[in-house]
């Protein structure tokens, strides 16, 4: 399987079933602020979109060219920019709409859960902040020690932890009033892209450099660190969808 083929079953595939869900979804209940048929619901997508690219384009590509990771040059197109292939990019863009497509799923399915217990204390907001700073802080760390094990984590927890807490800090009580469609919504998804890429280290399509990782496998063929890259990448998302969503909503 090739990589573009990958990105055909593993993530298109789903990415068509989702849409088709959502476009009957919603004819037999009152549209949420997340429904595709809501206006602003294609506009926050693109916005993710652009930023996903803006934001990791740069780390992934400094990534493969420090040989964090690199691909099978037979399973790939062969067309580059910069360190990162075309499919590379293409990942980005497709991950990031399967994500928004399945949140308003679960959003129905959390709505009654989400509406009780509203109260949320902003000392937890700031602890959880503070425990994420404290995490990038030890990031840092481990990176400026220079042993090579560490660089996949620390340089996925450097560049994906900052945007995290900015967005719980600014948006801690929208968030937590979603708390069950998150849940619903970073588990499945993480564990859905970690069951997908397993696969794709296991034929060959990209290979994670063992002297660049940690080499904690889970299966015996997943690094811990893919699973963290897929959780991070899958919270940015979400809270990004979520906290644009209710700012629509508020202006409407």
């Amino acid at each position: 399987m090739t990589y573009a083929e990958f990105l055909a079953v593993f993530i298109c595939i789903p990415i068509v079933g989702l849409l088709l869900v959502n476009l009957g979804f919603y004819r037999k209940e009152k549209p949420s602020e997340f429904s595709i048929y809501q206006p602003h619901f294609w506009g926050i997508l693109t916005l993710l979109i652009f930023v996903a690219l803006v934001y990791t384009t740069p780390w992934d590509n400094y990534l493969i060219a420090a040989h964090v990771w690199w691909y099978s040059p037979h399973l790939i197109q062969g067309i580059f920019f910069g360190w990162a292939p075309l499919e590379e990019y293409l990942f980005f863009c497709l991950q990031t709409i399967l994500i928004v497509l399945w949140l308003p799923i679960a959003v129905s399915w959390s709505a009654k859960a989400n509406a009780q217990n509203l109260q949320v204390s902003g000392k937890l907001a700031w602890g959880v902040a503070i425990v994420l700073g404290i995490i990038w802080g030890v990031a840092g760390v481990l990176l400026m020690r220079q042993y090579l094990p560490d660089t996949y984590l620390g340089f996925e927890l450097i560049w994906g932890l900052p945007p995290i807490i900015l967005q719980i800090i600014v948006g801690k009580t929208i968030l937590w009033s979603y708390r069950y469609t998150l849940l619903l919504t970073i588990v499945p998804i993480t564990l859905y892209l970690s069951v997908a890429d397993a696969y794709a280290i296991h034929t060959g399509i990209w290979t994670i450099n063992p002297s660049r990782s940690l080499h904690w496998l889970i299966g015996s063929i997943l690094p811990i660190e893919e699973s963290i890259f897929f959780l991070l990448t899958t919270v940015l998302v979400c809270f990004g969808m979520i906290l644009g969503a209710a700012i629509q909503k508020k202006r409407g």
